[in-house]
């Protein structure tokens, strides 16, 4: 075999030896904030049946200005599968509504993990649901039980950021 052969098929070898798939690195559950919670607010997956505990989330990312680093925050919210259909439902203060959330998927990274994995880790991606997360991926609560337009992204985005606390 040819020494560029060699170095090819090592090069080969090693990406798919240090690939890993989302499935993996970030787990199937994703983040859904949740704006302005009532104390007694229960929140549901209408679609699997379970409860899912309020609790502190990993939420959104801000990049500094030079693109150097970039700063995660932590917010209350709940952690779910992103799987079409999904339909979470919100319980407070004598009220129940039911939301559905917008789903995106993450095509660049399944076309780059495909490519590297020969379709392997994009398969299961995709059969998992971490290949797909909430767009967007924040509630307005109070708007939401009391059928009323909600904040726009942006303006949530700002309240989010400026009550959550940096993490990384």
């Amino acid at each position: 075999m040819k020494l560029n052969n060699l170095v090819l098929l090592g090069l080969l070898l090693i990406s798919i030896s240090l690939q890993g798939c989302l499935s993996i690195m970030v787990g199937t559950q994703r983040p859904l904030a949740l704006l302005d919670v009532p104390e007694n607010m229960v929140v549901k997956n209408k679609t699997t049946g379970e409860t899912l505990p309020l609790k502190m989330v990993e939420w959104g990312a801000r990049s500094s200005a030079t693109q150097s680093t970039t700063t995660y925050y932590l917010t209350r919210g709940v952690l779910t599968k992103a799987k079409k259909g999904t339909v979470i439902e919100l319980s407070a203060d004598g009220k129940t509504v039911e939301y559905t959330p917008k789903l995106k998927s993450m095509t660049g990274t399944l076309i780059i993990e495909g490519f590297v994995s020969f379709g392997i880790f994009a398969f299961i991606d995709m059969i998992t649901g971490a290949s797909r997360k909430f767009e967007p991926n924040i509630v307005d609560v109070p708007a939401t039980l009391n059928n009323t337009t909600p904040r726009s992204l942006e303006e949530m985005r700002n309240v989010l950021y400026s009550r959550s606390s940096p993490v990384r």
